[in-house]
Parts: C-alpha cells; sequence; structure tokens
C-alpha cells in the first residue's frame, strides 16, 4: 500500500492497457477464471504476487473477504466503501453461518485513493461503485490457503461460501430449468400430469410452489401454447 501511495500510477495507465489488450502483438495472456471485474485485466503474475486492472460497470453492495491480502487504488470513478465485522454464532454446515453481520464504517472513494486489503474476516467490505465505469488497480498476493473459505454476508446475520459445490443440487437446478423453458405441449406434458413437482426429500416445501409462481410472473417468456399459470394441455 505505501509503494501506491507514494507513487500512484498516471492516469494514462487505463489507455494503456485498454490499447495493449486490444492491439498488442501479441496480447498480454489473460486467465480464463477471473470472478472480479467487469472485466479484470492482468497485468503482471508471478510466483508470489499479481497486478490487475479492474473495471467496474455496474454498481454492487456484495459484503465479501477475500483469500488474499494487498491493496487497491481508484484509477477511475468514485465507489461508497464500506466495512463490516462478523461475529460468528452457529455453524449450520460447511458453506453457511449464523452469526452478526455489523456495518462499522463507511467512506466515499475518489480517483487516487488507495486502500489496504486483509485477507480474511479482518477486510470483510464492500464497494458501491458510483460512476461507470469505475476502474482500480489492484496489487495483491495470490490466494492464501489458510484464508478459506472466501465468503459471502447477507445482513444482518448470515455468511455463506458462494464458491461452494454441490454437483447433484446443480443438477437438480438444471432439470428444473429444462422443465420450465420446454415446450409442456408436448413431452413435458405427461411430466406435469405424473406428479413430478411433488416435493423432493431435499426440499423445504418452496419447491412445489415454482412451476406456479415462475409461469405466473414470467408469462411474457412462457413458450406457445401456454396461459397464464398453467401448461396447455393442463386448459
Amino acid at each position: 500500500m505505501e509503494a501506491l501511495t507514494e507513487m500512484p500510477p498516471d492516469e494514462s495507465l487505463v489507455s494503456l492497457v485498454i490499447e495493449g489488450l486490444l492491439h498488442g502483438d501479441p496480447p498480454p495472456f489473460q486467465p480464463g477464471d477471473s470472478c472480479f471485474g467487469q472485466p479484470s485485466l492482468l497485468l503482471h503474475r508471478g510466483h508470489r504476487f499479481a497486478i490487475e486492472v479492474l473495471f467496474w460497470l455496474d454498481g454492487t453492495n456484495v459484503i465479501h473477504q477475500h483469500l488474499f491480502s494487498g491493496a487497491f487504488h481508484v484509477l477511475q470513478g468514485s465507489s461508497v466503501h464500506s466495512r463490516f465485522e462478523f461475529r460468528a454464532g452457529s455453524r449450520v454446515n460447511s458453506g453457511m453461518w449464523l452469526g452478526d453481520v455489523v456495518l462499522t464504517g463507511v467512506e466515499l472513494l475518489r480517483r487516487g485513493d488507495t486502500r489496504p486489503i486483509r485477507a480474511g474476516s479482518a477486510g470483510i467490505h464492500s464497494l458501491f461503485h458510483l460512476d461507470r465505469p469505475s476502474v482500480t488497480l489492484l496489487v495483491r498476493t495470490l490466494n492464501e490457503a489458510d484464508r478459506q473459505p472466501q465468503l459471502a454476508f447477507v445482513r444482518p446475520f448470515l455468511a455463506f461460501d458462494p464458491f461452494l459445490k454441490d454437483d447433484v443440487l446443480a443438477r437438480q437446478e438444471t432439470m428444473l430449468g429444462v422443465l420450465l423453458a420446454c415446450d409442456m405441449r408436448t413431452a413435458s406434458c405427461g411430466w406435469w400430469r405424473s406428479g413430478i413437482w411433488s416435493a423432493p426429500t431435499w426440499c423445504c416445501g418452496t419447491c412445489t410452489r415454482l412451476p406456479r409462481l415462475c409461469l405466473t410472473r414470467s408469462s411474457r417468456r412462457l413458450p406457445s401454447g401456454t396461459v397464464r399459470g398453467r401448461p396447455a394441455c393442463a386448459r
């Protein structure tokens, strides 16, 4: 952080980064697994740290923590920066905790401001980007294994792992999407009548109302031959 504060990057860096990506020969390598930025552009990645430029088009107030340490510097735009503390209570499972999500500070960040990033629970924060685009320079360590999982938070009491994968649940969600998106005048007509929408063992009961709610609220997206709230074959 001290280096970014004492020697802030020139404002022309944003233009140089865009030009290098679009017209570089060859353009700089960009990893395909980045979950930050809209988009994020990698400038350097070594054995111990990485440098990235993050573009943001949409404001977001997702409360989160990081698996890395470092600092970020506002190159363009402005953001509302909020800091939080999570006071853990009970553990639900390996991907969810209950407790208290407490706001500890709010500030307005403008071009030229630099702030530290602390890995894990010491660095819980959110950024709401006010300008389109907002651009930040990020200098960070690589992921620190002892800070896993990387949690997100929902006020006032929930912490969860947004990257936790459950393959069975993912397939169940995909199958529900297929049933809602397919042409219900044909094969799905039999599925609909078969009672497939009864609650499975893992469901709290909400999913028994899913077809009715989705079809009623999304009537403009219904397949041809359907009416509000039910398939054409059920008229």
